[in-house]
C-alpha cells in the first residue's frame, strides 16, 4: 500500500466531514439521528488516496479526472459505511412522516459527494451543474447499496452522468 502524508489525510477527512454536515442540512435530515464515525471516514480517505497513488504509479497517470475521484470516493464510502443510523424510527424534524430510505444514508452521502465533485469541476469550466433525474438517482443509490460495483465502474457511471448533463 502506498503511504499518504498524514496531514493530507487529516485535511481531506475534515473536508468530507464538512460535506457530510452540508449534506445532512441540505437533505433535511435530522443530524441527531445519524452518527459519522471519524475513524472510518479517515480510513475512507486513506484507501481513496491509496487508489489514487496506484493510478499514479502503476498506470502512470500523473493526474486523475473528476470522474475517477468521484468513483473512488463513492466506492470507499459505500464499502466502509462511515455513517450509522442512531434510531430505527427515523423522522424529519418533529413530524411523524418517515424518511423514504433512511438506511441508504451512506449511499446518499456517497452519491452527493460524487456528484458534488463533478459539479466542482464543472464550476471551474463555467458549465452548468450535473443533473440526475430523481428516478435515475434512486436507481443509482439502490445499485450502490445492493450491487457489486468497483471504483472504475462508478467512474464510468459518473462520466455518463456528466456527458448526459447540459454543458
Amino acid at each position: 500500500m502506498y503511504s499518504v502524508d498524514p496531514a493530507t489525510v487529516t485535511l481531506r477527512t475534515r473536508e468530507l466531514l464538512g460535506k457530510y454536515t452540508f449534506f445532512l442540512m441540505r437533505a433535511g435530515f435530522n443530524p441527531v439521528q445519524y452518527k459519522m464515525d471519524y475513524t472510518i471516514l479517515k480510513n475512507v480517505v486513506m484507501r481513496y488516496w491509496g487508489d489514487v497513488e496506484r493510478l499514479h504509479h502503476f498506470h502512470n497517470m500523473p493526474l486523475i479526472n473528476s470522474h475517477k475521484i468521484a468513483g473512488y470516493l463513492t466506492y470507499w464510502i459505500c464499502k466502509l459505511r462511515p455513517i450509522t443510523v442512531m434510531n430505527q424510527h427515523i423522522y424529519l424534524d418533529n413530524t411523524s412522516k418517515p424518511l423514504k430510505h433512511p438506511y441508504y444514508i451512506n449511499e446518499l452521502f456517497a452519491a452527493s459527494v460524487g456528484i458534488g465533485r463533478l459539479n466542482e469541476d464543472r464550476a471551474k469550466q463555467s458549465c452548468r451543474s450535473v443533473i440526475v433525474s430523481p428516478e435515475l438517482f434512486d436507481t443509482f443509490t439502490h445499485g450502490l447499496k445492493y450491487r457489486v460495483l468497483t471504483g472504475d465502474t462508478l467512474s464510468m457511471m459518473y462520466e455518463v452522468f456528466d456527458a448526459a448533463s447540459p454543458k
